[in-house]
């Protein structure tokens, strides 16, 4: 399965390429492609590019490159013709296919939606529609597994199927290795697979069985049974002409030069990739027999006192009209890998159980499963295996990777759990944890994983969890879990008659008994101002709920869009990212961060969750990064006037009350955080009052903030006090305007400025 590269200066010579017309070029690269010569194609193109290149010559080149994994260069070159061609259908399909092997399965959706009126062919436009579709359905499907490739074992060559037995781990490789029996034939030629064998997944691998798998042969996967070792073998039934052959050997010495030929049927048909039922009596493997529903179907032969049956298919649950190849039969369960099932593209991994019930069938998901090609698998325990792929990011060809569940490890001051549905957790589902009186405490959404959390209270209770927006089949067939302290389902909640979920929290043990919730209040809080839009700014004609969210998924923050999409969010806290999620649509929205003045500072994408997220933009020179008042380290614009917020006075006053002495403490310890931190500190009145007034009273204010912060410890040196009466009026409400209480108490405020730092 390993692919040859092509050389990027194909790519860039077809995109400089002009868009024409060969019918005999079109003609020779399809008997090509339908021979499955898809280097061939390529290499043809190369040649011949200047004749020029219709649409279906652009469709056979980007099928060809999905076909051997060159799947952004597919992308590119259809992107390109898509600009002068906007409704050509051949060029729609590439773009669409290309599209999905990319991950980009929304937008294929999508823009197949937008332009079915055109005349498609209609068996591909049936099948890249349908694909589109699953995946789009699928996309939050991602299983809850981290995939790590075993360093130890893989090379630039081949290394698949690997298969553990009493702790040893053996698998199939096309590396040579010391020690092996001495070689009959020219390698050169062609790179060969044999067995290698190592004690654990880091540890150094040598030839399966002091080197009985290694001569004039190529051994494929394997298996042991009750009755001895049976593996995949390539003979060569004339030059030229090779034939896959299921052999066994002896269970307890392994030798491939004794192993004898296992018949299934007559013929030179290929019979490949043998799995048992646990006792032995039932073998599933692949073969190109005639009669079967496409390349390669899936087959069984039980075993009788005349030796193996003959050959039944398996039927439509698992077989299609492409390759069933690499089953594996593990506690009544049967994997396999199909490119002919709805998938990811190439091989892709599925599951169903031994009794083949068409409802059960079910695909891996991702990581698992991806665009390139995914098989081999072997489940270890119900939380780790392993699999084969030949994806990016590998040492080369195919590779071994090791799959393990994720731990969910939940802080000891949160209330952790998993939402799954039919075993599958469910990702962006908004969680809603309330009190036994009903009345709603905190919100969070879940993540890729089904993992949601919430704040935990330290005196315990009785709580209720509501699952927001789910149809009542699905709340049904939900399963939410609590986790331990080590990330493991530790309680299993049952729903009530409405749908919510009832459980009792013990207090917090004395462990943690120092724990408080307490609000972010910083003083270097900002508002943030942004906008969420279809397509362009603006074009949102209803408000929708957008939701500030903790690294944790916690809402923090949830706001309402005016009709046009604008929003704000209020005391937000500095730091480096943040994370949003926009209330679902039928069409997929855009949102962007604003400047003050309403300009877009950032369209935002989306991460792996399909959450938003924003990076604050630093630019050097015009920040600066401090201590606050809790020792966190943060970034602010250095000419930002920053709020003392309940900095309050009687009329015609300027003494400090309590409330007033609290705020000034914070700034007291960012000054004491911040050693060479000089600031000026001014306070600020309505227009209300003779201006002359309003500027000798706010200078006393500040002066009086001043002598605080001074006999707090506070070199007076560091800091300018300033009264600017109403000056600096922070809206409309100036001499002569009519405005209410609130508008008026937004000017009356204390505020600091870093003078230098």
């Amino acid at each position: 399965m390993k692919r040859s590269i092509v050389h990027s200066f194909l790519i860039f010579s077809i995109l400089l390429g002009g868009i024409l017309t060969g019918h005999a070029q079109e003609k020779k690269a399809l008997a090509l492609f339908e021979a499955e010569e898809y280097h061939e194609v390529l290499d043809f193109y190369t040649r011949n590019y200047r004749e020029g290149l219709s649409s279906k010559d652009v469709r056979l080149m980007c099928e060809s490159m999905l076909k051997v994994g060159l799947f952004q260069d597919a992308l590119d070159l259809a992107q390109r013709t898509f600009l002068d061609k906007r409704e050509d259908p051949d060029i729609i399909l590439a773009l669409c296919q290309a599209l999905i092997y990319n991950g980009e399965f929304n937008t294929a959706y999508y823009m197949l939606e937008e332009y079915s009126d055109l005349d498609f062919d209609p068996d591909a436009l049936y099948d890249i529609g349908r694909r589109a579709a699953i995946l789009k359905d699928w996309e939050g499907r991602q299983a809850s597994y981290d995939v790590t490739k075993l360093d130890g074992f893989n090379t630039e060559l081949n290394e698949f199927s690997l298969y553990v037995i009493e702790g040893r781990r053996i698998f199939c490789s096309s590396q040579q290795k010391e020690g092996s029996t001495k070689e009959e034939y020219d390698r050169s030629k062609k790179e060969y697979t044999s067995l290698f064998e190592a004690a654990g997944d880091q540890m150094d691998h040598q030839p399966f069985n002091n080197g009985k798998f290694k001569g004039r042969f190529n051994v494929g996967p394997f298996e042991y049974t009750t009755d001895g070792f049976y593996f995949t073998f390539s003979a060569e039934l004339s030059p030229g002409m090779n034939q896959l052959q299921i052999r066994k050997t002896d269970k307890d010495d392994p030798d491939a030069y004794n192993a004898e030929h296992v018949v299934f049927f007559k013929g030179d048909y290929n019979a490949a990739h043998p799995t048992f039922s646990p006792d032995g009596q039932r073998i599933i493997f692949s073969s190109d027999l005639p009669g079967g529903y496409g390349g390669m179907d899936l087959y069984y032969c039980v075993r009788t006192n005349m030796g193996w049956s003959a050959p039944i298919n398996l039927g439509d649950v698992v077989n299609t009209a492409g390759n069933e190849v690499f089953p594996r039969l593990i506690d009544g369960q049967l994997y396999f890998s199909s490119n002919g099932h709805p998938g990811y593209g190439g091989l892709d991994i599925y599951v169903v159980t031994d009794d083949m019930h068409h409802e059960d069938i079910r695909n891996l998901y991702r990581p698992i499963n991806t665009p390139f090609d995914d098989f081999g698998y072997f489940k270890l325990d119900e939380s780790s295996g392993y699999f084969s792929s030949n994806r990016p990011g590998g040492e080369g060809g195919d590779d071994i990777y090791r799959y393990e569940r994720i731990k969910v490890i939940p802080d000891p001051k949160l209330i952790s759990g998993i939402l799954e549905i039919e075993g599958i957790p469910q990702q962006k589902v908004k969680m809603v944890l309330l009190n036994k009186e009903g009345q709603i405490i905190e919100q969070a959404f879940t993540d890729l994983n089904g993992v949601f959390y919430f704040n935990r209270d330290p005196d315990g209770g009785n709580y209720q969890i509501r699952m927001d927006k789910l149809e009542e089949e699905e709340v049904q067939n939900a399963n939410l879990f609590l986790t331990d302290s080590n990330g493991r389902k530790s309680k299993k909640l049952v729903a009530d008659e409405n749908g919510n979920f009832n459980f009792e929290l013990l207090a917090v043990d004395d462990y943690f008994i120092d724990y408080l919730k307490v609000e972010d209040n910083t003083l270097f809080s900002f508002t943030m101002k942004a906008i969420v839009f279809r397509e362009e700014p603006g074009d949102m004609k209803e408000g929708v709920d957008v939701f500030m969210l903790t690294d944790k998924g916690i809402i923090s923050k949830q706001e309402r869009t005016n009709d046009e999409g604008y929003f704000s969010f209020h005391n937000v806290i500095p730091q480096e990212t943040y994370h949003f999620n926009v209330a679902d649509e039928d069409k997929p929205l855009k949102m962007a961060i604003l400047d003050e003045q309403g300009a877009i500072v950032k369209i935002l994408e989306k991460d792996e969750t399909g959450r938003f997220f924003y990076e604050r933009p630093y630019e050097e020179g015009n920040f600066i990064s401090l201590y606050n008042e809790d020792m966190e380290l943060i970034t602010i614009e250095k000419d930002a006037a920053i709020q003392l917020p309940d900095i309050f006075y009687d009329y015609n006053s300027w003494e400090l009350n309590d409330q007033s002495k609290q705020a000034l403490n914070k700034l007291v310890e960012i000054l004491k955080n911040n050693q060479e931190l000089e600031i000026e500190l001014s306070s600020h009145t309505d227009s209300r009052g003779i201006a002359r007034y309003n500027t000798d009273l706010s200078n006393k204010r500040a002066k009086a903030a001043l002598t605080y912060i001074v006999g707090n410890g506070v070199d007076p040196k560091r800091i300018v006090a300033v009264g600017r009466g109403e000056e600096s009026l922070l809206n409309y409400c100036k001499d002569g305007v009519s405005c209410s209480e609130d508008e008026h108490a937004l000017n009356r405020r204390t505020e600091f400025k870093i003078r230098s730092y």
